[in-house]
């Protein structure tokens, strides 16, 4: 699909449910999400990918199908990913394997916070009227944040039925999130005890590929 062409109607809300469903996943756990994992219904937006974007992501769905298939309930999934989740991300005494802020990959020998790219989301989060909540306390390029940016750009504006920015989005994600996302999911890639992170990540990188096939071509070949 060329920049010049449009999603339709139900590949957008596809679009926009799977930026939200993975925004989700990424602040992390609950008994609720996990409920939610548990029905065919959550991957089903993902599918849409395959229709804007030539790619493999219908084997990474079909394995996570079967990994959130071998559970009896959310609380067995959510123990699961809670595990999964701090030891990947938060704490392990090994040091974490991916963290989740765009800033730990501007210098990966020395991953730090608040680099560059924390400051890039504050300016973007401002020009965008964009209000943190106070409960939210994470640096501006946490992961999480910078999905609720895209689904912002996604997301209709007034009048009802306008579409959302759909190249505002596809540049957002060529520029602020491709890059890092990519070194994020090969840092994932040998884990093996929790495979839902690895394979949700690379649906991810999907999500964002088929967002950016959008994008001008002079901003898209920045993330190749």
């Amino acid at each position: 699909m060329s920049p010049d062409s449009q999603p339709t109607q139900n590949q957008w809300d596809d679009l926009l449910t799977s930026v939200r469903q993975l925004c989700w996943v990424f602040w992390g756990p609950s008994e609720e999400l996990s409920r939610q994992m548990l029905h065919e219904s959550f991957l089903h937006p993902f599918k849409t990918i395959t229709s804007l974007i030539e790619t493999d992501v219908d084997v990474e769905l079909a394995a996570l199908r079967a990994l959130l298939d071998g559970f009896s309930g959310p609380e067995s999934l959510f123990a699961y990913l809670e595990e999964g989740y701090v030891r990947l991300f938060v704490n392990d005494r090994n040091g974490v394997a991916a963290h989740l802020y765009a800033s730990c990959y501007e210098d990966e020998k020395n991953p730090h916070l608040m680099g560059k790219a924390a400051v890039r989301m504050q300016e973007i989060l401002a020009d965008l009227a964009i209000h943190i909540s106070d409960d939210v306390r994470e640096p501006p390029d946490h992961l999480s944040l910078e999905l609720e940016v895209l689904y912002f750009l996604l997301t209709p504006k007034n009048p009802p039925g306008h579409p959302g920015d759909l190249a505002a989005a596809a540049d957002f994600a060529v520029r602020e999130m491709l890059p890092w996302i990519q070194s994020f999911q090969h840092r994932l890639a040998a884990e093996s005890r929790c495979r839902f992170y690895p394979l949700i990540t690379g649906v991810l990188l999907s999500v964002l590929q088929a967002i950016a096939a959008f994008s001008q071509p002079a901003t898209r070949r920045l993330a190749q």
